[in-house]
């Protein structure tokens, strides 16, 4: 059973967040995709999340080693590296004495290993497994976030990771967000991408619901006597150098996430009070844009 929160704002963990009632984000998303997938993954008894999103875990890993550096030993252990184990010549060929020094190095060596691994699975219980070069690459983008002097000035003394309950006025039906680091009236949220240039990152804030989640923290900073007043993205590129980009979030696009937002949740009452999460609707299927009428 899901664990409820009283409106307001809440210092929690992410899994306790994460596994809580309320209307989030990202569930929203889904149901605009159609409210067949949200169904299937927040109401489905039978649902079994059998896939590994390899950015979400880099993501989660960044925001961490980022914004949370304390919280990786107790959330995160990486798999270790392991000695190679040297090779033992032939008998006939090294002599007694030497085939004796190599098998006990190999031995040794062998050895260690197996207390390390044995040190590692003693360390597992309720921690995600990261692969070191993961982890590596994880260091090096976190790194390069906290090398910027303009987002560690907006970092510094800034709430990190407290999430807020709401209750949605005119649907009457809770609601929850939380933002990566909360600064007076500033927000600040921190991305991955693989392109921060302007014309791509733009496209990436629209497909990924960047703007749905700034209307919807707008909204929730209301519910506690906040307005917003600017809402910043701070993102890094997931490959090298690990590039910076800050956006700040014009007034039309928090409107439109606003106004996307209270749709959406007037979407979900609907489909909530008749249990009906269609999918896709009946639709006319036309040629591209791009269609070469020529070749006919």
């Amino acid at each position: 059973m899901k664990r409820n929160f009283k409106d307001g704002v809440h210092n929690i963990s992410n899994d306790i967040y994460h596994g809580s009632d309320g209307v989030s984000r990202s569930g929203l998303w889904l149901l605009k995709q159609a409210p067949a997938y949200y169904y299937n993954r927040y109401i489905n008894p039978y649902y079994v999340d059998h896939k590994t999103n390899k950015n979400l875990i880099m993501g989660n890993l960044v925001h961490c080693l980022t914004l949370e550096p304390e919280l990786f030993d107790t959330d995160y252990v990486v798999t270790p590296e392991l000695k190679a184990l040297p090779k033992v010549g032939l008998l006939k060929d090294i002599g007694r004495e030497e085939f004796d020094a190599q098998k006990s190095m190999r031995l040794k060596i062998e050895e260690i290993n197996k207390n390390v691994m044995d040190e590692f699975q003693n360390n597992l219980q309720g921690k995600q497994v990261i692969a070191q070069d993961v982890y590596s690459t994880a260091k090096k983008i976190a790194g390069s976030v906290l090398k910027d002097e303009f987002s560690t000035s907006l970092l510094e003394g800034a709430k990190i990771e407290q999430s807020i309950y709401w209750t949605h006025e005119a649907t009457g039906i809770q609601c929850k967000a939380r933002p990566d680091a909360w600064l007076g009236n500033i927000i600040i949220d921190l991305k991955t991408t693989a392109d921060g240039s302007y014309r791509n990152f733009q496209r990436s804030a629209y497909n990924y619901g960047y703007f749905l989640q700034a209307g919807m923290i707008s909204e929730a900073l209301k519910s506690v006597g906040v307005e917003m007043e600017k809402f910043i993205i701070l993102s890094v590129e997931k490959v090298e150098p690990y590039a910076t980009a800050t956006f700040v979030l014009d007034d039309d696009s928090i409107q439109y996430g606003i106004d996307l937002f209270n749709k959406l949740m007037q979407d979900f009452k609907q489909c909530k009070d008749d249990n009906r999460w269609p999918a896709y609707p009946l639709q006319t299927l036309s040629l591209p844009n791009y269609a070469n009428l020529e070749e006919l």
